[in-house]
């Protein structure tokens, strides 16, 4: 089956430096794969970068927008399609928790008490034990990803216990166990990002203990994950800085958010891509008047693409309210995604 595709549109904008920078811009409309537009907030069906010339989409075969239901194994049909649309593979599945990207070329499913690594074609590449189905905590995913996508953390099966898997690997490269007060920030590829608010130090330990160490960041800032294997990407929940800071705790602009930020932010946030030198996409949405409760001017979303070795701005576009967006393994493509919509942005 084949998706509907428009034809492609070029954009001109205007980057900091004042040179004109070109995008191509095409849509999908992938409906035919599952995927429903719906204001349920919980609503499981998603896509996501599988490699850089393809997604994968999760979609719920009937879902009741129930809060009872969230978290709970659903019947889904998972589709691999091309940028342009093309279905290459599809399976149906009635036991997905979860599905999220995985490394580059495989797609993470969670089944509750298992976590199942699938190929290309779907096919079960790895199968790792989590432990017993409805576990808190298990199924989550947030910053378990190496920054090159070549390392995965999961979770359990003992309690606060925490295992590196590198690729379609059955076997743990790291194991870790947590203590009260820690938490996991990120994961390198050699280790995880550990962070304690006694020490006020973040420090990255592999199989043979502490590799390196960084300053914890201060209040009101967040780490969105290890730029370089030296270096952490920070940003302020403000929206004003977004900076890398290496082990001695030397800051170093890597974008320029404040020239795109609204006068209120109600959310942002950043990824990176997994190719260095990397690229940056950080979102943000707000209000121009007033606070986002009570907006009395235009309602602000905007996208922007940094490239983190030269802090200039490659891209930035508007995006829809809702949207998910996502950046390509190799930072050449930004997806914008609402509903079975998908917006692709190639960038230069």
């Amino acid at each position: 089956m084949k998706a509907k595709c428009a034809g492609l549109a070029v954009l001109f904008l205007v980057a900091c430096g004042g040179h004109a920078q070109t995008a191509k811009e095409s849509r999908l409309n992938v409906a035919q794969f599952g995927l429903v537009k719906t204001s349920c907030v919980w609503y499981p069906g998603q896509v996501r970068f599988l490699d850089d010339d393809h997604l994968v989409i999760s979609a719920p075969v009937a879902y009741s927008c129930d809060k009872s239901n969230r978290g709970k194994a659903t019947d889904t049909q998972i589709t691999v399609i091309d940028l342009q649309g093309h279905q290459l593979a599809g399976i149906r599945r009635a036991n997905v928790v979860e599905m999220v990207a995985g490394p580059v070329g495989y797609v993470t499913v969670c089944t509750g008490d298992r976590i199942e690594l699938l190929s290309r074609d779907l096919q079960i590449a790895a199968s790792i034990e989590i432990g017993a189905k409805g576990v808190s905590g298990h199924c989550y995913f947030r910053n378990r990803l190496s920054p090159s996508r070549t390392s995965m953390a999961i979770t359990g099966p003992g309690k606060a216990q925490f295992r590196l898997y590198q690729g379609s690997s059955k076997e743990p490269v790291a194991e870790l166990w947590t203590s009260k007060g820690q938490s996991i920030a990120a994961v390198a590829e050699d280790g995880f990002l550990v962070c304690e608010q006694k020490s006020t130090r973040c420090e990255v330990v592999g199989p043979a203990g502490t590799v390196r160490s960084f300053p914890l960041p201060g209040f009101g800032y967040y780490i969105v994950g290890l730029l370089t294997p030296e270096r952490l990407l920070v940003a302020d929940y403000a929206g004003k800085h977004l900076f890398a800071e290496t082990s001695a705790g030397d800051k170093v602009a890597v974008g320029d958010v404040a020239k795109i930020r609204p006068p209120f932010i109600d959310s942002r946030s950043a990824e990176m891509s997994a190719v260095e030198p990397r690229r940056i996409l950080y979102r943000v949405d707000g209000c121009l008047l007033g606070d986002y409760d009570d907006c009395y001017g235009v309602v602000f979303r905007r996208f922007a693409v940094f490239d983190s070795e030269t802090s200039t701005l490659v891209f930035r576009h508007s995006y829809a309210q809702g949207a998910d967006l996502k950046i390509s393994p190799n930072g050449r493509v930004v997806m914008e995604q609402s509903g079975p919509e998908i917006h692709l942005f190639r960038l230069p």
